[in-house]
């Protein structure tokens, strides 16, 4: 199952069914079952242990398992205190096709394409945990309908595919040829607290700001500048929604000159303050499964 996709063509939304965040201040362990919908976990502290279709996996924070309907899994073994995890249960219509290879663009039919991984502890979940937060927040509110629940998880699904197919990219980039380019992600990613210039990370590295520039632009699809940024506001959306700290405090951590200049370009991208964005998806009761 480790190496294993799915891959779905749908012509509409996906049924969404329930969803939650469990956390657990007692040792704990997953009951059999066999459900008969679709479920993903997304881990978040902690470790969950499953058996699924015979196969053990270990959840940890920020991996992905997809949980087929009809399949048999389990806790094989019982969890610290502490654990935590998001999850989601939903159904494919009735439609929908699998498919091998992605079909050819059509102006005829409107389809989405959905492909990913039975395990994952690669992928970049950041964007789909701000939608998962916004859909349990979303199904506790009067103001929210069953057809917006079932486009927002279907925008979550479509999220984790397109994450999935960035991180096999990213595979790619470990390539002998393009490794290089890789550790530079992972060396931005690590000190994205400090002030970053193109030309410092060239002269780290030992190349030329030009080339490294062009390089890094050219095979993934955005200048140095945009990933510094994106991995900015990764950062700071996942303190705003998993800590305490102030919004001050947020932008001196990932590496923003000023707390400004961080609102500014926050609300940019999220159409919303940074205390709007904490304030409308952090506040959700928390459910056992």
């Amino acid at each position: 199952m480790i190496n294993d996709n799915i891959h779905k063509i749908i012509n509409g939304p996906v049924t969404f069914h329930s969803a939650g965040l469990f956390v657990s201040d007692v040792p704990w362990a997953h009951a059999p079952r066999k459900n008969p919908n679709e479920e993903i976990i997304i881990g978040i502290s902690g470790i969950l242990f499953l058996e699924v279709d015979n196969l053990t996996y270990e959840i940890k924070e920020n991996d992905f398992i997809y949980i087929p309907a009809g399949v048999s899994f389990r806790g094989h073994k019982t969890s610290n205190k502490g654990l935590s995890f998001y999850w989601f249960h939903f159904q494919f219509p009735q439609d929908t096709k699998e498919f091998t290879m992605l079909p050819l663009p059509s102006d005829e039919q409107q389809i989405a394409e959905i492909s990913l991984p039975l395990f994952s502890t690669t992928i970049n979940l950041s964007k789909a945990i701000i939608l998962i937060n916004q859909l349990i927040s979303g199904m506790k509110s009067v103001q929210f309908n069953k057809a917006f629940l079932h486009y927002l998880v279907t925008s979550i699904l479509l999220e984790i595919s397109e994450a999935a197919r960035l991180s096999q990219e990213v595979q790619i980039l470990k390539e002998p040829r393009h490794r290089f380019l890789h550790f530079v992600m992972e060396w931005i990613q690590m000190n994205i607290t400090n002030s970053l210039t193109i030309e410092d990370i060239a002269n780290h590295f030992g190349y030329n700001k030009a080339y490294l520039s062009h390089t890094f632009s050219k095979n993934t699809g955005m200048t140095i500048s945009q990933f510094i940024l994106q991995a900015r506001l990764d950062k700071a959306k996942s303190l705003l929604l998993n800590s305490n700290d102030s919004i001050t405090k947020i932008a001196i951590d990932c590496g923003f000159k000023d707390e400004k200049y961080f609102m500014r370009v926050f609300k940019k991208q999220e159409q919303m303050t940074p205390s709007a964005f904490r304030s409308a998806l952090r506040h959700i009761k928390l459910n056992n499964i």
